[in-house]
Parts: C-alpha cells; sequence; structure tokens
C-alpha cells in the first residue's frame, strides 16, 4: 500500500541524482544549509574585517612607535587617526562593549597611578587606553598575549638601548612594546 511505504534514502529531495552534466563532471551540488552557508559568509565577513582593522591601524602604529622612540611624545594627532579608524572599523566588528569600557576603566586606573606614581607618560596611558576600548578583545587569552609580548620586547629594547649599563633615569618609548603587543594580539 501507498500509505504504509516508509521513505528511504533514496526518497529525499536532496538525494536524487544530479543530472548527467554535474553527474559526469564530478561536481557535486553544495550540501550546505543556508544557514551555514550564512555562517560561512558571516565568518569570512569578520575575517576581512578583523584583516582591515589590523591593515588599517598599522602604519598609524609605526608612525606613533617611530616617533615616540625618536622624540619620546605620542602626539595627540595621531591618537586622534588611530580612534578614529579603530572607530570606524568597532561598527563591522561585534565587541562586548560592557567589557571593553570596563577594560579601558581599569587600564586607565592602573595608567594614571603608574603616571604619578612610576614615571609612565601620559601618551602612553591614551594609547592604551584607546587600545583597550576599540582593539585589543576583552578576554583573559588576548590580555595575557599582550602583557607577554609588551613585557617581553620593552625589557628588550632597554636592554639593548642601555647596553646593560642600567640607570635610574633612562627613559623607555613604550609605544613599540604596545604596537607590538596589539598585532600580536590582533595576528594571534
Amino acid at each position: 500500500m501507498a500509505g504504509d511505504r516508509s521513505v528511504g534514502v533514496g526518497d529525499e529531495p536532496s538525494a536524487r541524482p544530479h543530472s548527467a552534466c554535474a553527474a559526469s563532471s564530478g561536481v557535486a551540488r553544495s550540501t550546505l544549509t543556508p544557514q551555514r552557508k550564512s555562517h560561512e559568509i558571516t565568518s569570512f565577513a569578520a575575517g576581512y574585517l578583523f584583516g582591515m582593522l589590523l591593515f588599517s591601524i598599522l602604519p598609524i602604529l609605526v608612525w606613533l612607535s617611530l616617533h615616540d622612540r625618536k622624540f619620546h611624545r605620542i602626539p595627540n594627532t595621531s591618537l586622534l587617526a588611530l580612534s578614529a579608524v579603530a572607530l570606524v572599523n568597532t561598527f563591522f566588528i561585534q565587541h562586548s562593549w560592557k567589557m571593553q569600557f570596563l577594560l579601558s576603566v581599569l587600564i586607565l586606573f592602573l595608567g594614571l597611578v603608574a603616571y604619578f606614581f612610576l614615571g609612565l607618560g601620559m601618551g602612553d596611558v591614551k594609547l592604551l587606553v584607546i587600545l583597550a576600548f576599540l582593539v585589543i578583545p576583552a578576554d583573559v587569552e588576548s590580555l595575557q598575549i599582550f602583557l607577554t609580548i609588551f613585557s617581553i620586547s620593552a625589557l628588550i629594547y632597554a636592554l639593548v638601548a642601555m647596553r646593560c649599563r642600567f640607570r635610574r633615569d633612562f627613559a623607555i618609548p613604550l609605544a613599540p612594546a604596545i604596537s607590538i603587543a596589539t598585532v600580536a594580539v590582533l595576528l594571534g
């Protein structure tokens, strides 16, 4: 009877034979569902936008680092340019804004403490706050990578610049170390 017939694998619409042209060329139809295709497109777009973020802020970070290395100053114009580029990119990349805000407030507080008591430059504090709010993801793994790469690169720069003669009054430009750590987080 037609009513008692069970549905077999060959009766499904997706299992019907392909056209002779497709079967002979070895090209199979895509078995992706619309939701899966949408997810793949979304992940591709996110990767593309992430690459755009990296390559749009990279020239600013390089210029900022070179300027800080030469003059021991981070110009506000470069920080504004970095903020503008990063802000435009954040419209396309999903952030947990609450966590990003809390991270940047924490960085601001710690940076101000380091500014007043440890001699950290205010340009470095502003750069860290901008990166914490707009660029660096607010998760533990990203922060660990950032702090590790930042510490190692700042230490290497200090040792090379001082030629292993330790002086207390030696000023270290931190923008290069901050920039290297930021790129490492974005790539990792």
